[in-house]
């Protein structure tokens, strides 16, 4: 869950994960159920990378629907046969973002946890009615959004139903590394508004090994070199 291998103690953890009770749901709503059509819940607030630090610290926001969306993803771990594990696969990717393995091999290797709604139990005195929320099955999500997700964990594994916030890597902070390209003739040219341009060699000599809080500081940081530089503004 680092970006780098652990062992330092400055790395920000590319997720972050707090129990789902942090988010103040409503008891009766069947997590389980929303998980398994892919559903989403609204939710009073939610976790944001604080773009200000330069730690990777996040914090708590109210979600009001205009700044901050209101609907979280629900999601659930799929059992994996031939690795004895649980995958947690992000909506659009290929390639299991957390993966869990057990002690032991569970009795059920549905694919699906659970298969379908728990059956509810007779009361005789009142009709006992599920909370049923209002579903929105593979939502949008704006790209603004946090990328976050209500991860509800298999039956009896012992592990939290849990919220998570994956953070982007370009808020992750990070050292400046690479060395550029020498610049021979004109450095931003037709040529470059299609392709791109690499960072002039001696632009790069400028930036490496210092420490941003992010990309965006990083990008701040190498068109004021840029600017500063009286040879480049010829080209």
């Amino acid at each position: 869950m680092y970006p780098q291998p652990l062992g330092d103690a400055e790395l920000s953890p590319a997720v972050v994960a707090t129990p789902l009770s942090q988010l103040n749901l409503p008891p009766h709503i069947d997590l389980e159920y929303v998980a398994s059509v892919k559903g989403t819940l609204d939710v009073p607030h939610r976790l944001v990378s604080n773009q200000a630090e330069t730690s990777g610290a996040v914090r708590w926001v109210d979600s009001d629907g205009v700044n901050v969306g209101t609907k979280v993803r629900v999601r659930t771990f799929t059992y994996n046969a031939e690795n004895n594990s649980y995958e947690f696969i992000r909506d659009g990717e290929s390639t299991p973002a957390l993966i869990w393995t057990p002690i032991d091999r569970p009795a059920d290797s549905s694919t699906r946890s659970p298969a379908g709604p728990p059956v509810l139990p007779t009361d005789p005195g009142n009709a006992v009615t599920p909370f049923v929320p209002e579903l929105d099955a593979y939502p949008a999500v704006d790209r603004d959004d946090p990328d976050d997700y209500i991860l509800i964990s298999p039956i009896d594994s012992g592990l939290p139903n849990t919220y998570l916030l994956f953070k982007d890597p370009r808020s992750i902070p990070g050292v400046a590394s690479g060395y550029g390209e020498a610049v021979n003739g004109v450095w931003l040219g037709d040529k470059t508004r299609a392709e791109g341009a690499s960072i002039p060699a001696h632009i790069a000599d400028q930036l490496r090994g210092r420490r941003f809080g992010n990309f965006d500081s990083l990008r701040k940081a190498t068109w004021i070199a840029v600017a500063n530089d009286p040879e480049l503004g010829r080209r």
